[in-house]
């Protein structure tokens, strides 16, 4: 599956998906699509960083959480 358009986007699956397909786009330099691919990797594991930190997965992105999810990528495997 493909989601290309912003549009599209309703869940945090459809999020990873999106960042991980702009990982593969062409124009995407290697430390460019590097950080995309981890920020979709993260983005898909996440449920185990807030059951690590005693909270709850968010049901509705928010700002910090997609302040965590940057912070993530830049030094995510």
């Amino acid at each position: 599956m493909e989601i290309s358009e912003i549009g599209l986007i309703a869940t945090r699956e459809d999020f990873a998906l999106y960042v991980s397909n702009l990982s593969r786009e062409e124009e995407a330099s290697p430390e460019i699509a590097s950080f995309l691919e981890a920020m979709s990797a993260w983005t898909e594991d996440m449920d185990g960083y807030y059951a690590n930190r005693g909270e709850e997965i968010p049901e509705m992105p928010s700002w910090r959480m997609f302040a965590e999810i940057v912070t993530a990528a830049l030094s995510y495997e």
